[in-house]
C-alpha cells in the first residue's frame, strides 16, 4: 500500500526480474520491492525522463526495464546506472513512436520490442536507430491490422505472432507485414463483431493457447477449435466474471484470470472447475479489491 511505500494506490502493471526484484509499475510512478521495502521512481513534471503514470512494464533478454505510460510514451530504464531514455510521438516525425497511451510491450525470440499503444496501433522498435515502424489499421485493408486498440501482443511456441486488439483477434507475418483476422468461436458459432475485444493471452505447459475476451470469458484454443469458459448460473462452480483482463498459470496445474470488478478467478485445469476470490469488507486477509489489474506467479510460486 501507499502506508507502506508505494508511490500510487493503483498498481496497473508487476513483473518480477532476473534478480528477483519486484517491480510494479503504479499511477504515479515506479517501485522497486527488494522483500524489506520499496525505491521508487516517482513522477516529476520538471524532469522529462521522470516516470509518470504506468500501463506496463517489459524486462528484456539484456536485462533492461521497459515502462509503458498512459499518456507519456515509453521509457528505457537501465537499472545498472539508473538511466532513463524517452520515447514519444511525433507528429513531424513517420518513424517516431505513433501514439503515447502504451497499453503492452512484448519481446519476441529473436530480440525485437514491439510496443502496443490504444488508439495507435503496433509498433516495432530499431533498436540501433531508435526509430520505430508502424503497423495500423486501413479502412477496407483486410491485411491490415484490425483495430488501432491493442491489448495485447504474444508469440506462441510456434513462432505464431499473436495481436489482440479491441476488435479482434490478429496473427500478424512479420516477414510479409500481414494481418490475419481470426475468428473467435462460441458454443453458437463466431462471436459476432464488437464484442471480441481480447484483453490477453495465455500459453499453457501443452502449448494450447488461452485468451481473455472482455465481456465473453476465457478462451481456450487447441489449435484448431475454440471452447468457451464463462459464468454459468447453473453450475455452482463457476467463473465470478467474464471481463477477463490478465491470464497466468501457477505450478499446480491451475489458471489464474484477473477481472474488472469480478475478483480473481482460478480455474482447476484438471477438475475444470473455478474458485472465486473477491474482497470481503469483513475479512482484512482477503483481496484488497475486486478490480485486479494486474498479477505475477514469483519464483516461489506466490501470487502478487
Amino acid at each position: 500500500t501507499t502506508d507502506q511505500g508505494l508511490p500510487g494506490r493503483y498498481v496497473n502493471a508487476v513483473i518480477q526480474d532476473r534478480k528477483g526484484f519486484i517491480w510494479a509499475g503504479t499511477s504515479y510512478g515506479l517501485s522497486r520491492f527488494d522483500g524489506y521495502g520499496f525505491k521508487n521512481y516517482r513522477y516529476d513534471p520538471v524532469d522529462s525522463t521522470a516516470v509518470s503514470s504506468i500501463n506496463c512494464l517489459l524486462e528484456d533478454e539484456r536485462g533492461s526495464l521497459w515502462i509503458g505510460t498512459s499518456g507519456d510514451g515509453l521509457k528505457y530504464f537501465e537499472p545498472a546506472n539508473g538511466k532513463f531514455t524517452h520515447f514519444r510521438h511525433d507528429e513531424n516525425k513517420p518513424n517516431s513512436l505513433s501514439g503515447d497511451v502504451i497499453s503492452r510491450i512484448y519481446e519476441d525470440r529473436q530480440g525485437a520490442i514491439w510496443i502496443g499503444t490504444y488508439g495507435a496501433g503496433l509498433n516495432k522498435l530499431d533498436r540501433e536507430t531508435g526509430q520505430f515502424t508502424r503497423y495500423q489499421h486501413i479502412p477496407g485493408d483486410a491485411t491490415s491490422l484490425s483495430d488501432n486498440r491493442v491489448n495485447v501482443i504474444f508469440e506462441d511456441s510456434k513462432h505464431n505472432f499473436w495481436v489482440g486488439t479491441d476488435a479482434g483477434l490478429n496473427l500478424f507475418d512479420r516477414q510479409k507485414g500481414l494481418f490475419k483476422t481470426v475468428p473467435i468461436k462460441g458454443i453458437w458459432g463466431e462471436l459476432p463483431p464488437g464484442t471480441t475485444a481480447v484483453n490477453d493471452i495465455f500459453e499453457a505447459e501443452n502449448s494450447n493457447l488461452w485468451f481473455g475476451v472482455w465481456e465473453q470469458g476465457l478462451f481456450l484454443f487447441d489449435g484448431q477449435n475454440f471452447t468457451r469458459f464463462q459464468i454459468d448460473p447453473n453450475q455452482p462452480a463457476t467463473a465470478n466474471s467474464n471481463r477477463i483482463l490478465r491470464i497466468g498459470q501457477d505450478r499446480k496445474n491451475g489458471l489464474w484470470s484477473s477481472t474488472y470488478y469480478g475478483g480473481l478467478n482460478f480455474f482447476d485445469l484438471d477438475k475444470q472447475t473455478f474458485s472465486v476470490f473477491c474482497h470481503d469488507p469483513a475479512d482484512p486477509s482477503s483481496i484488497a479489491h475486486d478490480w485486479i489489474r494486474s498479477f505475477l506467479t514469483d519464483r516461489e510460486n506466490n501470487l502478487w
